[in-house]
Formats: C-alpha cells, sequence, structure tokens
C-alpha cells in the first residue's frame, strides 16, 4: 500500500489545473522559446536531467495565472511550489517531446511510481510508460 501523497497539495495548485492556465502557459512559453530550448537541449533526456524552471519564469507564471483568474495566495503558491515547477517542467517537454518528454519528468516524484520500481526493478520502463 503507497498512500497518496498530499505534500505540496493547495487550492491553488488545483485551481492552475482545473481552469487550465497551467497548460496555456506552458504552450505559450514553449511555443515563444522552441527554437531556443531545442538549441539547449537537444534531446528530450538532455531537458529532463538540466532543465529547471528558473525563479523568473515561474513568476511570470503566477503573474499569467493572476491575469487568467487565479488570484494570487503566495502561502498556497509557495506550498505548491515545487508541485507546480515539476508540473510547468513536465508540461513544457510534452510541447516539445510529446508524452516522451512528459511522463519521465512527472512521474519521478511520484511516491507509487518510486514502489513500482521497486518491485519491478525496471526504472526506465515504469518512467516513460503512457
Amino acid at each position: 500500500f503507497v498512500p497518496i501523497d498530499t505534500t505540496g497539495g493547495s487550492s491553488y495548485l488545483n485551481k492552475i489545473f482545473y481552469t487550465g492556465v497551467i497548460h496555456r502557459f506552458a504552450f505559450q512559453y514553449s511555443d515563444s522559446k522552441r527554437n531556443q530550448l531545442h538549441e539547449e537541449y537537444i534531446t528530450k533526456d538532455d531537458f529532463i536531467s538540466e532543465y529547471e524552471v528558473s525563479e523568473s519564469t515561474f513568476s511570470d507564471f503566477v503573474n499569467y495565472a493572476d491575469e487568467n483568474d487565479v488570484e494570487k495566495n503566495w502561502q498556497h503558491i509557495l506550498k505548491s511550489k515545487d508541485r507546480i515547477q515539476n508540473n510547468l517542467k513536465a508540461l513544457i517537454a510534452r510541447q516539445l517531446w510529446g508524452n516522451e518528454g512528459y511522463y519521465p519528468i512527472f512521474n519521478q516524484n511520484d511516491a507509487i511510481i518510486k514502489k513500482a520500481i521497486e518491485y519491478m526493478g525496471n526504472k526506465d520502463l515504469v518512467l516513460n510508460a503512457d
């Protein structure tokens, strides 16, 4: 049994997903920086291991969300920051490499996936499943 991880959860995190604002931001960000990102990160593996959502990009996202009716709540934003950054990275990767870029990032912090890896012993098979 692996309990559901609610660490980092907040009403802000829920709202950026159910309004779609995180998806729209990731699309617009990756679309506007597509060439730059492909030059800097030649492969999805380069992106997965090297790209980090910068403080500037995170701030741009929070402002974008606020402009799109997801009010800033810094207590909730900071509580969910790691999860928001991970999801932004995964969604940007999806725009650049499809699900092959998305799932390895999305799944890397999932307790259930980690337990499955422990039982199955094949990290690549589990992390890249879609």
